[in-house]
């Protein structure tokens, strides 16, 4: 029993390691996509040109994706090296996976106009 909630707290631990991580790569990569106008494509996924929302949005997924590494990788990451490793794989995949899959899948599912990021 004592063994079971030990796990569960150790888990819980890295999963919220994970968020902490996800959050400051999310405000690292958000400021650069508000440099570029990004934030307002971003924020078409729910319906909005706001850059605000967009923002709030991609932080919201920063964190969900920074559990997922915490809960999948994190007992792999045993030292600083393994966890960069680990992490720039895990970040990899997602770099892919997100604009380039999901985003897209998104819009074509819920047939919303494309936005671009640069106003002309």
């Amino acid at each position: 029993m004592m063994d079971t909630i030990q796990t569960q707290q150790n888990l819980m631990s890295k999963v919220i390691g994970g968020v902490v991580g996800g959050l400051v790569g999310g405000v690292v990569f958000g400021i650069m996509m508000a440099m570029m106008g990004m934030l307002p494509m971003i924020a078409g996924l729910v319906g909005s040109s706001s850059a605000v929302v967009g923002f709030l949005i991609h932080m919201v997924i920063s964190a969900i994706i920074g559990a997922g590494f915490g809960f999948l990788f994190a007992a792999r990451s045993t030292n600083i090296t393994q966890g960069v490793l680990w992490g720039l794989g895990y970040g990899f995949i997602w770099w892919i996976l997100g604009p380039m899959v999901l985003m897209p899948l998104w819009v074509w599912a819920y047939n919303l106009p494309l936005l671009s990021h640069r106003q002309c």
